[in-house]
C-alpha cells in the first residue's frame, strides 16, 4: 500500500491502519459482555495499537518453522510486556513450512512457559499436533504439568498486571537492572520474578548454555529435583537439557502457591488441593503472595489474597477477602532448610513429614488445612 494512502477525513493509513483491529477488539469485547453478562470476555487478535490489552490478548502472527522463529517468539512475548499487552505467545512449532519433531518438541515446551500457548499451522502443512510423535507428546505432558501447577502463580501475575500494570514474564534485565551483561539476554525470560526459564533454541542440543542473574547473591534451584545451581557468577553456566528437558529454577526468597495435582482441564485441576512451594535465601526468609477469585466473573467480584512469610525458621500464611477458597492446602515444601529436629504445624506437633539432606528440602504432608483463615509452619 501507497505510504501516504488516506482515508476519508485526511487519516493516513500509515497512522491508523492498525485501529481497525482494535476497534474490532473493542467491539466483541463489549458484545460478549452483553451476550455472556457478568463472565470475562477472553479474546486472541493478531491486529493490535496501543490500548488493546484492553480488550484482547494477541498471537505474535504467522510465523516459520524454523529454529530462528523460536527465539523469535521469546523476544516478541518480552515486547508484548513492554505495550501492556501481557497475554501474549506465538504459533507454537511454526505456522509456515513443515515443522519437523525436534524443533516441534522443544518449541511445546517453550510455549507451556508463555501466557497464550497455541500449537496452529497453515492448511496443507504437515500436521504437527503434539501426538504425532512420541517424544512431542512426551515433551508436551511433562512441560505442560509444570504450568497446570503454575497457574496459581501465573493467575496472580495477571492479577499485578491488570491492577498495577506490572509484566507478568520479564526480561532479565528488568528484575536485575544493576547487571549490564543482562541487557542482551533474549534466549532466557523470568516468570514473575521467581520462575528462570532457559530453553533449547538450537538442532541437535543435549546442553544449552544460561546466565543465573544475581552475580552469586542469589540461590538458583532446579524446578524438577529442587538442587542448588553451581552457577557461574556473571556469565554464562552450562546446564544438561536432553530432548524433552527445558530448564526451569526457582529463585530463592520466594513463595510459590501452586496445584498439586495437574489435571486434564484446568476446571478439573482448580478443583484439586493446592500445594506450596517456598525457597529460602540465605538469611532463611521467603515472602510471595497469591490472588485467588472464580476466574470467572467480570468484572472481577470477591477476591482473597495470600501472603507468605518465612523467617527465622517460621513460616505464616496470612489471608484476606471475602472469596471462600474451597480447596485445601495439602503439602507445604520448604528449601533452604536445616535439618529440623522438630517441625510444628498451627501450634502442634506435625505428623508425616520428611527431610530430603540432599536438596536441604523440609516436605510436610497431607496438612489438609483451610486458606481463608491464617496458617503457622514452623520448625528447628
Amino acid at each position: 500500500m501507497a505510504t501516504n494512502a488516506t482515508h476519508s477525513g485526511g487519516y493516513v493509513d500509515l497512522d491508523v491502519h492498525n485501529m481497525f483491529g482494535l476497534m474490532e477488539e473493542k467491539a466483541t469485547n463489549l458484545a460478549i459482555q452483553s451476550i455472556l453478562p457478568g463472565k470475562r470476555p477472553f479474546l486472541i487478535s493478531r491486529s493490535t495499537f496501543p490500548s488493546a490489552g484492553k480488550w484482547t490478548g494477541h498471537w505474535l502472527g504467522d510465523n516459520y518453522s524454523k529454529w530462528q522463529y523460536m527465539h523469535l517468539n521469546i523476544q516478541g512475548v518480552l515486547q508484548f510486556q513492554i505495550y501492556q499487552i501481557p497475554m501474549v505467545g506465538a504459533d507454537t512449532c511454526g505456522f509456515y513450512n513443515n515443522t519437523d519433531e525436534e524443533l516441534c518438541n522443544r518449541w511445546m515446551q517453550l510455549s507451556a512457559f508463555v501466557p497464550f500457548y497455541r500449537n496452529h499451522n497453515a492448511i496443507g502443512a504437515l500436521s504437527q499436533e503434539p501426538y504425532r510423535w512420541a517424544s512431542v507428546a512426551n515433551a508436551s505432558r511433562i512441560a505442560i504439568a509444570v504450568r497446570y501447577a503454575l497457574l496459581p502463580y501465573w493467575y496472580t501475575l495477571f492479577a499485578n498486571a491488570s491492577m498495577a500494570g506490572f509484566p507478568p514474564v520479564k526480561a532479565l534485565f528488568y528484575e536485575f537492572p544493576d547487571e549490564p551483561e543482562l541487557f542482551a539476554v533474549d534466549r532466557q525470560w523470568l516468570v514473575g520474578s521467581d520462575i528462570l526459564v532457559t530453553p533449547v533454541l538450537t538442532p541437535g542440543a543435549t546442553t544449552v548454555e544460561g546466565i543465573f542473574p544475581g552475580r552469586g547473591s542469589v540461590v538458583w534451584r532446579d524446578w524438577y529435583t529442587h538442587a542448588v545451581v553451581n552457577a557461574t557468577s556473571g556469565g554464562n553456566t552450562t546446564l544438561d537439557a536432553p530432548i524433552s528437558h527445558i530448564n526451569v529454577h526457582i529463585r530463592d526468597n520466594s513463595a510459590l502457591l501452586l496445584h498439586q495435582e495437574p489435571a486434564y482441564t484446568i476446571y478439573q485441576t482448580r478443583e484439586g488441593p493446592y500445594s506450596l512451594l517456598v525457597s529460602l535465601d540465605a538469611a532463611g526468609t521467603a515472602f510471595g503472595t497469591a490472588y485467588v477469585d472464580d476466574g470467572i466473573s467480570f468484572p472481577p467480584g470477591p477476591s482473597r489474597s495470600l501472603t507468605f512469610q518465612a523467617a527465622e525458621g517460621i513460616l505464616n500464611i496470612e489471608s484476606k477477602g471475602e472469596y471462600v477458597i474451597l480447596q485445601k492446602l495439602e503439602t507445604i515444601t520448604v528449601l533452604g532448610v536445616q535439618k529440623p529436629t522438630q517441625v510444628k504445624f498451627q501450634g502442634s506437633s506435625a505428623e508425616g513429614w520428611i527431610f530430603k539432606e540432599a536438596t536441604e528440602e523440609l516436605v510436610v504432608s497431607n496438612v489438609s488445612v483451610d486458606l481463608n483463615g491464617q496458617v503457622t509452619l514452623a520448625w528447628r
